[in-house]
């Protein structure tokens, strides 16, 4: 696990993502979906399908994001399991797997990634036994990604995005004389990690909640890279550097404030000028 990471006892994280790329599965096919699904499906009940997520490479220059293309011997399908709590799902395709946590409403209290990593160990683990029971080959591992997603709600520690510098640390306020407060703010940073081919990228963009169709900040930060080995070890050792590079990279780039209002510290309703 990762070790001295800041934790708030509020915080703005609605959704947790945890994805493993790798080479597309020799002899992956359209059943398989349906099999696998029968050996999660006690606490997956439910399922849908969508088109693939195209293949992500990392491009190996500094602070890059990764160069997306359409790969044609990969099967364009997508498969999400929904688990019985519908706080999580399980997402498959013929070349990645990914765990997600999901803040179904507004009063569902954070899931760790003290309890995120375990779950998706498992179902990692799950899905390696499956292949080897259908006499799949083993996945090769490329690509590790940590993702949280943070929905930051106006009228707690900020209300115009011309004070983005609530939020955002180091970020001038926008105000100007005759201009009004701008609509819309979006920032999008890239840091490189030691010895990774990407690294960190952190989001920031305006943004329509679904549940009420509030207008919100969103804040995204993905941590990308590649593992020392296919190895489970090796690839939640990654996640786990992942998720400590996301989380101080989170307390880094917001302001202290806005850290209070997480905290429960002062009164979240005051707005900073």
């Amino acid at each position: 696990m990762s070790v001295g990471c800041p934790k708030f006892k509020l915080p703005p994280v609605v959704e947790t993502v945890l994805s493993v790329e790798f080479d597309p599965i020799p002899g992956w096919g359209i059943p398989y979906f349906g099999l696998f699904w029968e050996t999660i499906r006690v606490d997956f009940p439910r399922s849908e399908s969508a088109p693939a997520y195209p293949p992500i490479i990392p491009s190996g220059l500094p602070g890059s994001v990764g160069i997306r293309f359409d790969r044609l011997d990969t099967i364009p399908a997508r498969c999400i399991f929904f688990h019985r709590n519908n706080d999580r799902l399980i997402q498959v395709q013929a070349d990645r797997f990914i765990h997600n946590w999901r803040k179904d409403d507004a009063q569902q209290p954070y899931l760790g990634y003290d309890a995120i990593r375990p779950s998706f160990e498992e179902s990692w683990e799950r899905f390696l036994e499956f292949l080897k029971a259908q006499e799949l080959t083993r996945p090769t591992v490329r690509v590790c990604e940590v993702t949280y997603v943070n929905h930051i709600l106006p009228g707690r520690g900020w209300s115009d995005f011309a004070h983005l510098g609530a939020v955002a640390r180091n970020w001038n306020d926008l105000k100007t004389e005759f201009l009004p407060s701008p609509k819309q703010v979006a920032i999008n940073i890239a840091y490189q990690m030691p010895a990774q081919t990407d690294g960190l990228t952190a989001q920031l963009q305006p943004a329509v909640r679904l549940s009420d169709a509030s207008e919100i900040i969103q804040l995204t930060l993905t941590a990308r890279g590649v593992p020392k080995s296919s190895d489970a070890a090796d690839v939640v050792a990654w996640l786990d550097l992942g998720h400590e590079w996301v989380v101080k990279g989170f307390a880094d780039v917001t302001a202290p404030k806005m850290q209070d209002v997480w905290n429960g510290i002062g009164d979240p309703n005051v707005i900073a000028d």
